[in-house]
């Protein structure tokens, strides 16, 4: 649960473009000039927000919202252009301004296109690891900028978690598109908590840790950063499900457990500020550091997930195998080269 993430979206993915769109829509411009220079910060804005945003309080589709918003808003300011003079000239610093202002934002729109192309190295090939709804990815992709877990990657500070480095993040999506209620007050507002966490991957169970809280006060040290989880071992390839509700992970160290089967459900437990589910593969790691391994690219159901894809959730899932398709040969070996 963490309002200023709330508030931040509030205000730079509602109050500012509604701001420049009704900037656009209600200032009586005297050039063409002016006119393109405010449209252009506008729109090129809803871009960068639409693909670098993280649309959890807000629906994924308010920046369609705002393209026709803008482009209705673009009209009326061509029809009420004032034409009754020259074309006042735009000041040096206004031009300025706003080209820093494009620049800006041009640099985050290429950032995240280039964070959607595929990771290095060949993907693990996993199945989708949750039942039911619309699930949103937070976080992942191949940019800090779409996926804060790759800070992981070469930070010495984070050497016992390098493995998580190409994690995704997946939250529920409930009515309207969010994630939540209006004004959550429990974990049970969120539409993640308690779904049920299904295996990726047939494997073997190598860490199940359980009996953490879901919510701890404010200013306390979780135990562990991925809270109660699941480690399985697919293959060669060690796949963690994390932030899980406590009392809820149903496996035990060394369980052989087969794709689709019930691991436990998502929570809030760890270091998660609300309810979701976190995943990543990685090389094995150590007892001491079993998050230390190689980070692994993945796939899920042949599809690499980067934030702000949707994805539905498997209905009451049956048990099935991914070997056949994991790799060339096709053995139980191949889930990853």
């Amino acid at each position: 649960m963490n309002p200023t993430l709330d508030l931040l979206a509030v205000v730079l993915q509602l109050a500012i473009p509604l701001a420049l769109i009704v900037r656009v829509a209600f200032t009586r411009y005297r050039g063409v000039v002016a006119l393109v220079l405010e449209a252009a910060v506008a729109g090129v804005y809803v871009v960068a927000i639409a693909l670098a945003g993280l649309w959890m309080a807000l629906p994924l589709s308010m920046p369609l919202l705002y393209g026709i918003l803008l482009m209705a808003a673009l009209w009326r300011a061509v029809r009420r252009m004032d034409r009754s003079g020259p074309e006042r000239a735009v000041s040096p610093i206004g031009v300025a301004v706003r080209a820093g202002l494009l620049l800006a934002l041009a640099v985050l729109v290429v950032r995240a296109v280039s964070g959607r192309q595929p990771l290095d190295g060949t993907p693990v090939a996993l199945s989708l690891p949750l039942e039911g709804a619309h699930w949103l990815v937070g976080a992942g992709g191949g940019d800090p900028l779409l996926n804060p877990h790759l800070k992981t990657v070469q930070a010495e500070q984070f050497r016992d978690y390098t493995g998580q480095s190409y994690a995704v993040d997946l939250v529920a999506e409930g009515a309207w598109g969010s994630r939540t209620t209006v004004l959550p007050t429990e974990l049970g507002d969120y539409a993640a908590f308690g779904r049920a966490i299904l295996a990726p991957c047939s494997g073997r169970v190598v860490v199940a840790r359980d009996g953490q809280a879901d919510l701890l006060p404010a200013g306390t040290e979780p135990e562990s950063l991925p809270g109660n989880h699941v480690i399985l071992a697919c293959s060669e390839i060690w796949v963690l499900l994390a932030h899980m509700r406590q009392g809820s992970v149903a496996v035990a160290p060394g369980d052989s457990v087969r794709v689709g089967q019930t691991l436990g459900q998502v929570g809030n437990s760890g270091r998660s500020d609300e309810p979701h589910l976190h995943i990543h593969a990685q090389t094995p790691g150590t007892e001491a550091a079993p998050l230390g391994g190689s980070p692994l690219p993945m796939t899920f159901d042949g599809r690499q997930l980067v934030r702000n894809d949707r994805v539905h959730g498997l209905e009451q899932q049956a048990a099935r195998s991914l070997e056949p398709e994991a790799g060339p040969s096709g053995g139980p070996d191949s889930l990853h080269d």
